[in-house]
């Protein structure tokens, strides 16, 4: 099971106590996947969530998009550190049941710090849920996901 909190999305200007409050209520019971997020729509939406878990004294937030597009799937990790926002881009097999619609492009940035950033363009974004997956650590042992990242710029996976 799954929780989301809008405030943690919509507001940049939640305090500190209050960001404390609700991550103590949607994250105590889940240590490793921890929030579905239908309702983010952009990665300013993103950006807000992980600057809220900060807030919450949750420093090592990963936020795992699963990208399906036409029979394959892309899985991506964005650690949220440095600004500009930087991915990592993972193969990931398998899809554990779950409907995915978000539509994307990246490109290969060599000249970003650290230089395997992407650049990811979120569009037509027309669905009832996104595979947004919050973590508070830097991998996930869920076996949703790999458990180390595979070599970065790999060909895309067929399902």
């Amino acid at each position: 099971m799954c929780y989301s909190h809008s405030s943690l999305i919509d507001n940049p200007n939640v305090t500190r106590a209050q960001a404390g409050q609700v991550c103590e209520g949607l994250l105590k019971n889940y240590p490793n996947v921890r929030i579905l997020l239908p309702q983010i729509k952009s990665l300013t939406a993103a950006k807000t969530l992980v600057d809220n878990l900060r807030k919450a004294g949750i420093m090592q937030t990963s936020i795992w998009i699963d990208a399906q597009r036409g029979n394959t799937t892309d899985h991506f990790r964005w650690t949220g550190e440095p600004y500009p926002v930087s991915f990592e881009f993972l193969n990931w097999y398998g899809r554990d049941g779950l409907e995915n619609c978000l539509q994307f492009s990246y490109k290969w940035d060599q000249t970003a710090n650290p230089p395997s950033a992407f650049e990811l363009k979120v569009s037509n974004v027309n669905c009832n849920l996104q595979q947004l997956f919050i973590c508070t650590h830097s991998g996930s042992s869920s076996p949703r996901f790999p458990s180390t990242p595979k070599e970065i710029g790999s060909r895309r996976s067929p399902l």
